[in-house]
């Protein structure tokens, strides 16, 4: 029988993180409270397919109340998005519902026209089609999932989000770095994790997933692919490792792990993001130490807007 997980560890787990940064009784809370209440959902625009003036025009006219992001043109948010959900702005793929953290990820890796991509871990498509949007399908982009049924999902979801720069493989992840050593202009790892951002304690369902087990399983897979992630990459290029968790396993000691390999090769660029709710990575915790240049990385603090999320980039030195 699967051990049932407790809230009371999920919340003392988040604790023991805030109680690392030495926040305020009411900061931390302030995370604690953000896994038991809605987030505003978002979406962007799918340049790809329409433009924002003529979706803009469209939503009103549905009276679908939008608010703009200040940080990105295509991007904003909607207090309910069902009704957006099931519009036909959907379903032909003239816009995408993606929380902002995630958006963020995709538009921090600043992929390039004519740049060769790789997403690494791209199922279901969502961030590798806002980078084939940014590279005004101009390019290449290499898309990667070893998940069968996944895998065809992203296939039918790039097609209706007229993504035409990108090839899909259905392939494990760790073994891309050895057959593509050093292809790449820009790689984006949006890691599989124990998906922490997606628990709502009110709802015993949606952490009965979650473990200490699954955290370190993850960690373990997450080491290799960044590996993999960073042995494609060109000199000079840059790549993203991201995640939808708090969990210093999942995040610092993976990025960490990435430089006790190859520290003399690459420098943890110091991300400066669009937003205040963030935190710089952690050098210590729970009696683990890490490089001093995981301060660069961001750890965005959940709020109504944004999901739980770790964001790195890493830029490969020419040799």
């Amino acid at each position: 029988m699967a051990k049932i997980i407790s809230s009371d560890l999920i919340k003392e787990t988040l604790t023991a993180i805030c109680d690392a940064y030495s926040l305020s009784v009411g900061a931390s809370q302030g995370v604690i409270d953000s896994f038991y209440n809605d987030k505003l959902s978002a979406f962007r625009v799918n340049t790809l397919k329409a433009s924002i003036a003529d979706v803009l025009a469209g939503l009103k006219s549905n009276s679908i109340e939008v608010s703009p992001i200040n940080w990105s043109d295509i991007s904003y948010t909607l207090k309910d998005k069902s009704l957006l959900s099931r519009s036909s702005f959907t379903r032909d793929g003239l816009v995408y519902i993606q929380n902002l953290s995630s958006q963020l990820t995709a538009l921090l890796l600043d992929a390039k026209p004519d740049e060769f991509v790789l997403d690494l871990a791209a199922a279901p498509g969502g961030k590798t089609s806002f980078i084939a949007a940014m590279m005004q399908n101009n390019g290449r982009i290499s898309a990667v999932e070893p998940v069968k049924d996944r895998y065809f999902r992203m296939m039918a979801n790039l097609k209706s989000l007229g993504v035409t720069i990108c090839k899909c493989y259905q392939k494990d992840g760790r073994v891309v770095g050895k057959l593509c050593k050093e292809w790449f202009d820009k790689v984006l790892l949006d890691a599989p994790c124990s998906s922490m951002a997606q628990i709502d304690l009110r709802e015993a369902d949606s952490y009965s997933h979650w473990s200490m087990k699954k955290v370190k399983e993850c960690s373990r897979k997450q080491k290799q692919l960044i590996l993999s992630a960073f042995e494609s990459l060109k000199p000079g290029g840059e790549m993203i490792y991201s995640t939808c968790s708090w969990m210093v396993e999942e995040n610092e000691e993976v990025v960490n792990h990435l430089l006790n390999e190859y520290s003399d090769q690459l420098e943890v660029v110091d991300l400066d993001l669009p937003i205040e709710n963030y935190l710089p990575g952690l050098t210590n915790y729970n009696n683990a130490s890490y490089h001093e240049a995981i301060t660069k990385t961001r750890r965005i603090i959940p709020n109504q807007w944004y999901e739980a999320f770790y964001i790195a980039k890493i830029r490969k030195l020419i040799r």
